[in-house]
């Protein structure tokens, strides 16, 4: 059976995965720490709010063309890259933080350049798992992918919590930092094995990505069942954008400490974790 098992894995798939689960727990420890940091240096719901909503603001600005772009480059490359940056980024954030340095705005601009990062990763994460896995292979690794990020926005807020009590909220962002190195190093280290496509010898310009992106927004509203979805999903996301303000009023108007208020936060992940 194990056997078995391990036939359905392509060579290094194992490497992959387990970057891709280290990365994740990096994105929920920044999905809080960025927020009651912001609130260490603002008392201003808006700046909060922003903060906690950099990935929403990064598929505002880049949702609609990521995936005509994604599909013009190598997939791995594409991810090899925003985790470079968003190494850098945050590794940065770390020293200004370190030094004195860290303003709200400083904050919210490497909020929404990672943000737009993480679009164009899990675009470009998408193809690259249905590349490098087949058959049942895929639907594990999809499950193994999803099943890292329930955990991560649970064991992020956990462990920010231990981080705000004892060394701070600052290391929170070094070893955001870390994560995307080491997703970046299984990702070298499996660069050799993944099944690479075919790329054109040239690629279009900006008047063809303009023509694909319009092309498919055209099949979208063409498509009925699609469009009502679509107005689904945006209410439903503008209902719980009011979620974002949790950080404000629990460190705020409940005056709770950043461990406590983390502490509230993986609760209640915890919970919707585990709803219907």
């Amino acid at each position: 059976m194990n056997a078995e098992r391990r036939s359905r894995w392509p060579r290094g798939g194992r490497i992959f995965l387990a970057g891709q689960a280290v990365s994740l727990l990096g994105d929920g420890l920044a999905f809080l720490a960025i927020p009651l940091l912001v609130l260490e240096l603002s008392r201003n719901p808006l700046a909060s709010a922003l903060s906690a909503a950099s990935v929403t603001i990064g598929n505002l600005l880049v949702g609609l063309p990521a995936g005509a772009l994604v599909d013009r480059f190598d997939p791995l490359r594409v991810l090899m890259t925003m985790d470079l940056v968003r190494a850098l980024l945050f590794g940065a954030l770390y020293v200004f933080a370190e030094a004195g340095l860290l303003t709200v705005a400083l904050i919210l601009t490497v909020g929404v350049i990672t943000g737009v990062c993480a679009v164009f990763f899990e675009t470009a994460l998408v193809v690259a798992v249905k590349d490098m896995f087949a058959a049942s292979g895929l639907i594990r690794a999809n499950s193994f992918i999803e099943l890292a990020n329930q955990a991560s926005l649970v064991l992020g807020p956990a462990a920010v919590a231990a981080f705000a009590a004892t060394v701070g909220l600052k290391i929170a962002l070094l070893i955001n930092a870390l994560t995307f190195a080491v997703s970046l190093l299984s990702l070298a280290a499996v660069w050799r094995v993944v099944p690479r496509r075919d790329m054109p010898a040239s690629r279009p310009g900006l008047r063809q990505l303009s023509r694909d992106v319009q092309e498919g927004f055209r099949y979208l509203i063409s498509v009925r069942v699609l469009v009502i979805l679509t107005a689904v999903q945006m209410v439903v996301n503008l209902c719980l954008a009011v979620e974002k303000l949790i950080f404000f009023y629990a460190r705020d108007s409940l005056r709770l400490t950043s461990s406590a208020v983390s502490v509230v936060v993986a609760l209640e992940e915890w919970g919707a974790s585990w709803a219907p």
